[in-house]
């Protein structure tokens, strides 16, 4: 595929290396809402469209990117989206907080994430699940312990049920970080002082440098609000962009529940 205009978002994940990865479910669906909305618009200035779509996963462990290029799938996943926008129209809407929403003209317009919110979220249940069972792992040896206290019992169960919010206050964290870091270099400032003294930030903030190397991205507009006005949503994705995917290890999503997160 040559130099072609893009919208990528950038995503945190763990073990993206990990086979198993498939890129988690609403993302692909998300980049196709945006490139609607933009190309909505771009056929009326007469100006490029946007013809190609990917996510970089940066993986929280070991920093190192994973680009899944959803294009071929553009047009599906924005059926998908469509489906669930009048879903939410129906369902959601009438009753919904427009905390999410966006301002267009006198109207207010659903984001593009706020709509997916409604689909089924089998993997973070069950990576819930996963970080149960991790923190009891951890303590079996003193809840089997005749000693323990019934009430420590409770308190180390009790523990093990909120241990996802940990989790998922850290791996948001670091995700964060990188995150910020790379819309700051991209807009042109130093992000040292977001990353020095984190070394995981550091390690994915570099690796998405090489890996931004390699396509040539070329920046149109960063976090730049999209609108729908026919479908009524809105959305801002993280990139806009022109990008060379010749010679990159690109990945089509391919539909599996087996999807690690956070």
């Amino acid at each position: 595929m040559p130099r072609v205009l893009t919208i990528l978002d950038w995503k945190s994940a763990k073990d993206v290396l990990n086979p198993k990865f498939k890129g988690y479910a609403e993302h692909p669906i998300q980049v196709a809402a945006y490139a609607a909305a933009y190309n909505l618009q771009a056929k009326e200035e007469g100006t490029d469209l946007v013809t190609a779509t990917g996510l970089v996963y940066l993986d929280k462990e070991t920093g190192s990117p994973k680009f899944i290029d959803t294009t071929s799938e553009m047009a599906a996943n924005f059926a998908a989206f469509a489906a669930a926008r009048e879903y939410f129209r129906i369902k959601v809407e009438p009753t919904a907080s427009d905390k999410r929403f966006y301002k267009y003209g006198g109207d207010k317009l659903p984001s593009v994430t706020t709509v997916l919110s409604i689909l089924e979220k089998p993997a973070l249940m069950q990576w819930a699940a996963n970080c149960a069972v991790e923190s009891i792992e951890g303590v079996i040896g003193e809840i089997r312990n005749p000693k323990t206290s019934q009430a420590r019992i409770e308190q180390l169960l009790l523990e093990a049920k909120k241990n996802f919010r940990a989790a998922s206050r850290k791996a948001m964290d670091i995700g964060t970080v990188i995150h910020n870091a790379i819309q700051t270099h991209l807009h042109g400032g130093d992000p040292s002082n977001l990353i020095d003294g984190n070394e995981a930030a550091k390690t994915g903030f570099l690796a998405f440098l090489e890996w931004a190397g390699k396509v040539k991205l070329e920046v149109l507009a960063l976090e730049k609000p999209l609108f729908h006005p026919g479908l009524r949503f809105a959305g801002t994705p993280d990139f806009i962009g022109y990008v060379n995917l010749n010679g990159t290890a690109a990945e089509t999503v391919e539909k599996e529940e087996e999807i690690d997160v956070f």
